[in-house]
């Protein structure tokens, strides 16, 4: 048997091993970092996007029911009022589901009892319930010198702040904090 030339070597030293692991491990940790603003992102878009038609639905509400259309038009609807407190002792849906019926009045109440549960459903599903407080908030108001509701949605997001030049914070150049993010519009309902 001939062994050769053993003084050649073959493979990667240890170091050369190191060094591609090291690498390795940060552009890893690149990537999981990149995929967790991605996440958060596309859960703030989903809660965006969830509390718009929610307050889409709260309008077509105002415009096919009268006496709700009246109320949102004399009271300011906000969606951390507790709407079942107003009448008959928290049971509006229940009132207006048996066989004696409801008053307008009533099923105005009930159908914002069920706009605002519907608000509450939104956010974290794993922790959602009817008690919990929504990850948004909707006001809407009646401006009766333009005859226009004016809706409002506000709700709480993560977004990049760049650091101010000189700060210790400015070394990374941006940081991630909670900002209220909204959206302010007018809605003509006839």
């Amino acid at each position: 048997m001939h062994l050769g030339n053993l003084s050649k070597s073959q493979g990667f030293s240890l170091i050369e091993v190191l060094v591609a692991m090291a690498i390795l491990t940060f552009s890893l940790l690149g990537i999981a970092s990149l995929h967790l603003v991605s996440l958060e992102n596309n859960h703030a878009a989903n809660l965006r996007s969830q509390s718009v038609a929610i307050s889409d639905d709260l309008v077509e509400r105002i415009r096919h029911n009268p006496a709700l259309r009246l109320y949102a038009m004399n009271n300011d609807i906000d969606s951390s009022t507790d709407f079942s407190q107003s009448e008959n002792g928290g049971n509006l849906a229940a009132a207006c589901t048996s066989a004696a019926g409801c008053s307008e009045d009533v099923l105005a109440l009930a159908e914002l009892e069920d706009w605002a549960k519907s608000l509450k459903r939104l956010g974290d599903t794993t922790k959602a319930s009817l008690t919990s407080t929504p990850p948004v908030h909707v006001t809407l108001d009646y401006d009766p010198t333009k005859k226009l509701f004016d809706l409002s949605i506000v709700w709480q997001s993560k977004q990049w702040k760049l650091a101010k030049e000189g700060s210790a914070a400015h070394q990374s150049d941006a940081l991630r904090h909670r900002a209220q993010s909204s959206y302010q519009f007018s809605v003509a309902i006839n």
